[in-house]
């Protein structure tokens, strides 16, 4: 037909775009495509910036899972030293507080040989405050228990210096964790510090804020004890308690340390003391209470000591 255009026999290539996929298909531009480890240089070796990396990534893989078991470890020791303060906290006669004294000595033993030792393990060699946020929480419990327990034990206050000369861990062969010694100095009590220098010992080392916030923690202790107690009719436990709370407190604000109250979730020195101030304040109007209100107060005039109240309620007045 005159005018028409013939059409085009397109049964060999269909228009060349068969071609077209074939080549794309078997180019080797659009194989597979190579990992950073499969990558070669010239040479046939990996390239150096490729290995830069791949060193760093491993070291980034072993920082995140020591930190890791680092919280969970830090968390073991949390909820284990609660149990202790639970168990030191129960209200049992006199006859039975050497029993349950004992006891926590033991578990505190344990928990030196097991948790904290573990914990000693992961950190020896590597940076010590790269990893404390993890763990400084399970510090503070374990300061917090062992000072309850020394207090209860010899009514004093167990000093920073005996708590880190019972971290000190000597190395030993590979041992199942139930063949490990208990050791004495958990409780606190003075033992000639270890050097640690050379390789057969490691420690783990409890920083002064995580000390302070730890004796902090344990003056709720001591109140809720000086409570209980003088519900028992226990007189001369309180009044004990709130004499070396209100030296606790002394000590506190002689660093410093002023009470403020802020929010919850602070941690800073000064919300720890505004607590503390709250903790003396709580036992000294418990045991006025008592003393004015008392089967044997008979209308006499308490004999609380007065001159320890005004410089307390200066304090409060300032916070509020």
């Amino acid at each position: 037909m005159t005018g028409q255009r013939k059409p085009a026999n397109r049964s060999r290539n269909n228009g060349g775009r068969d071609r077209g996929r074939w080549f794309r298909r078997n180019s080797p531009r659009n194989g597979p495509r190579k990992t950073p480890e499969g990558r070669r240089d010239s040479n046939g070796d990996t390239p150096p910036v490729v290995r830069m990396f791949q060193a760093f990534r491993v070291e980034l893989d072993e920082r995140n899972d020591r930190y890791e078991r680092l919280t969970r470890l830090g968390r073991d020791v949390t909820t284990e030293c609660r149990r202790i303060v639970t168990l030191l906290n129960r209200p049992v006669s006199v006859s039975e507080r050497e029993k349950i004294l004992v006891r926590a000595h033991r578990r505190l033993c344990e928990l030196n040989d097991s948790l904290l030792r573990d914990m000693a393990a992961e950190l020896k060699g590597q940076d010590y405050y790269q990893y404390l946020r993890a763990f400084t929480v399970g510090l503070q419990e374990y300061v917090r228990a062992v000072s309850f327990f020394r207090y209860l034990k010899d009514d004093c206050l167990v000093t920073l210096d005996e708590i880190n000369s019972a971290l000190i861990f000597e190395t030993q062969a590979e041992e199942p964790e139930s063949e490990r010694t208990p050791r004495s100095e958990s409780t606190g009590e003075s033992s000639p510090a270890k050097s640690t220098e050379g390789s057969g010992y490691f420690s783990l080392e409890v920083t002064l804020m995580d000390y302070l916030y730890g004796v902090a923690d344990m003056a709720g202790e001591l109140k809720r004890m000086s409570v209980s107690a003088l519900g028992r009719g226990d007189r001369e436990t309180p009044h004990g308690m709130f004499r070396f709370l209100r030296d606790l407190y002394t000590a506190f604000v002689s660093c410093s340390f002023l009470p403020e109250q802020s929010s919850w979730r602070s941690r800073d020195p000064g919300h720890r003391t505004w607590a503390l101030l709250q903790n003396v304040v709580e036992v000294e109007k418990a045991c006025y209470a008592a003393k004015l209100h008392g089967p044997s107060g008979g209308g006499s005039t308490p004999d609380v000591e007065v001159a320890a109240v005004i410089p307390l309620m200066e304090d409060l007045e300032v916070v509020e």
